[in-house]
């Protein structure tokens, strides 16, 4: 083997081992991407998980405001039935208690 052969052939390796380094480099990087990437997927996961549990909070709560608005709504009729109820003994004592005034009055 002469020094120009052996020149050639060192270049040859030289080369093949710079394209091993950069493959190895793109392979690592390539894995980096690919856990980042396995990591993206599970965080998407869970953020979809907790949607999920929030939006299930929400209608529980919707449901309970729901509950209290149909109470609140009861007792405006409770309310309501009451003060006419009131409005209507008033009506039907009031004659009663006059005459019971007149009646018990003393007459001069």
């Amino acid at each position: 083997m002469n020094d120009c052969e052996t020149v050639e052939k060192l270049k040859i390796v030289r080369d093949v081992r710079a394209r091993m380094v950069s493959h190895s480099k793109s392979r690592n990087i390539l894995a980096d991407q690919l856990d980042q990437a396995k990591q993206e997927i599970d965080n998407h996961r869970l953020y979809k998980d907790e949607k999920e549990k929030l939006l299930e909070e929400r209608e529980k709560k919707l449901e309970e405001l729901r509950q209290i608005n149909a109470d609140v709504n009861t007792i405006d009729v409770l309310i309501t039935e009451s003060s006419e109820y009131m409005k209507n003994l008033k009506e039907t004592l009031q004659p009663s208690v006059k005459e019971h005034l007149i009646t018990q009055s003393p007459r001069l």
